[in-house]
């Protein structure tokens, strides 16, 4: 079943790509999420493409805290959200810790984040402390 179909049938309301959604085909070689496709349905997404091996980068900080800003909204106002980057781990546990942080979770409950390397759960949690908690 494609992607999209799933968000569709699955009554999702918005979607947190972190992926260029635009790409012909995801490299399993199915269809990729696109915006004509999620244009049909009553699905707001929330494009935050950040490109492999980008996530630390200025651009790439900017794009994580955003989007646990609206994951963590998501959450707390019962929203069903989807996130999704190419293999679903590394970009989308980053955004977890993130969003885990903002809804109260200590840094080491939000560290277990599955598909989050333990070597970059420091690196998240100075971005917590910096962009988020201070404000």
């Amino acid at each position: 079943m494609h992607y999209p179909v799933r968000i569709m049938e699955g009554r999702y309301k918005q979607v947190v790509a972190l992926q260029n959604i635009n790409e012909p085909k995801n490299h399993d070689g199915k269809q990729p999420m696109n915006k004509e496709f999620l244009g049909y349905g009553d699905v707001h997404l929330h494009d935050f493409h950040i490109g492999a091996g980008q996530s630390f980068t200025e651009h790439g900080v900017e794009k994580l805290v955003k989007a646990s800003e609206i994951l963590a909204d998501a959450v707390e106002r019962d929203i069903p959200t989807a996130i999704t980057c190419d293999a679903g781990n590394k970009r989308t546990a980053r955004a977890l810790y993130l969003t885990y942080r903002r809804l109260g979770a200590t840094h080491e409950e939000a560290a277990r984040t599955d598909g989050l390397p333990a070597s970059e759960a420091e690196r998240l949690k100075e971005i917590y402390e910096k962009h988020i908690a201070k404000k």
